[in-house]
């Protein structure tokens, strides 16, 4: 990157510096009366409760900090009797810290496809050629910002060595 493209860049991220956050803490919320997300849950479809997979100790340890962490801001709330379980998958980044998944993949049976999936990773990458900058955003846990609704939360409850976890 040369010197002017750094200096250009540096003085968007600063013009644009209250759009951005860094923590979760800081991410905006979308009110459920302006808009919420909601399942489509083919009611015939049996609740599914995964078996409880055992994680290793580290993994266990990043597990409970995450959730601690997204406990503390809202984004999730401990719940009881749920009727779907899912388990996390913990996965390393290249940097050594963990990254949390949740495995609906029970879940996403019970639910109808998507008729208008996302675009093909190779179209993606085609649009890029010949661009002389390209960044990946992490969109840093942007799927809190628009809440699920409140009777389908319990529908992604996931457990951890703490306590059974709905999101919001």
């Amino acid at each position: 990157m040369t010197a002017a493209n750094r200096h250009s860049l540096i003085s968007l991220l600063r013009e644009y510096k209250d759009e951005l956050t860094f923590g979760p803490e800081e991410i905006p919320s979308t009110a459920s009366t302006v808009m919420e997300r909601r399942l489509n849950v083919d009611l015939l479809h049996r609740a599914v409760v995964q078996k409880k997979r055992h994680v290793g100790p580290e993994r266990a340890v990043a597990a409970n900090a995450k959730v601690q962490k997204l406990l503390e801001v809202g984004f999730i709330r401990e719940c009881q009797y749920p009727e779907w379980i899912s388990n996390v998958v913990l996965v390393k980044k290249p940097n050594g810290m963990w990254r949390m998944f949740v495995d609906f993949t029970d879940l996403n049976k019970a639910c109808p496809k998507d008729s208008y999936p996302l675009p093909k990773i190779d179209k993606l990458v085609d649009t890029t050629a010949g661009h002389a900058l390209l960044r990946f955003m992490d969109a840093f846990s942007g799927y809190h910002q628009i809440p699920l609704c409140p009777e389908d939360q319990e529908k992604t409850t996931f457990i951890t060595n703490q306590a059974y976890i709905a999101t919001r």
